[in-house]
């Protein structure tokens, strides 16, 4: 038997060899595709699944247990308030007016914000920005000397104003929150 090579049968080999490679490189290809597109999803899902469990979080703890207290205290302010409308208010008055709106704005924290920080540290930062800075300007407003509040179109525009407007801010990030 004898056997001899040819160039045709030796370009026949090589081209097995490139085939059989191209197949191999193929079939390695679509398994590390598969792999990257497996775990891309997965990560997705979790991501998807962390968002999901951050929102009935936010509505479990939050919604149905503590906003409650967020709405007392819009309506325990708004009565405190109500009183820098006396035009014969002296200084001790509204000093008293403002010590009770600290307390309250401690107490809606404890009672309401601080339960926010186990969901996300950024929505709860962001909705005791809007509180203390609602508490200040009440502060500022209550102790400025060349502001009348017992003028109620003042009072109208420099409480109450604010006051809805905070109010709606934070039930507009309550409620646009996306885990």
């Amino acid at each position: 038997m004898n056997i001899s090579f040819t160039p045709e049968s030796n370009f026949q080999t090589n081209l097995d060899y490139v085939f059989k490679f191209a197949t191999v490189s193929i079939a390695l290809f679509n398994v590390i595709f598969t792999i990257v597109l497996f775990r891309k999803k997965d990560k997705k899902e979790n991501v998807d699944k962390e968002k999901e469990r951050k929102i009935q979080l936010l509505k479990n703890l939050v919604l149905d247990y503590s906003l409650g207290y967020f709405y007392e205290f819009f309506e325990k302010i708004d009565e405190d308030l109500l009183l820098l409308k006396n035009d014969k208010i002296v200084e001790a008055e509204k000093k008293e007016i403002n010590e009770k709106l600290g307390v309250n704005f401690v107490l809606v924290r404890r009672k309401f914000i601080d339960s926010l920080i186990a969901i996300d540290k950024v929505l709860y930062g962001d909705i005791l920005h809007k509180l203390d800075e609602l508490h200040d300007h009440f502060t500022n407003v209550i102790f400025d000397p060349g502001i009348n509040l017992s003028h109620t179109p003042k009072f109208n525009e420099l409480i109450l104003e604010h006051l809805t407007i905070a109010k709606t801010d934070v039930l507009k990030t309550l409620f646009q929150y996306r885990g």
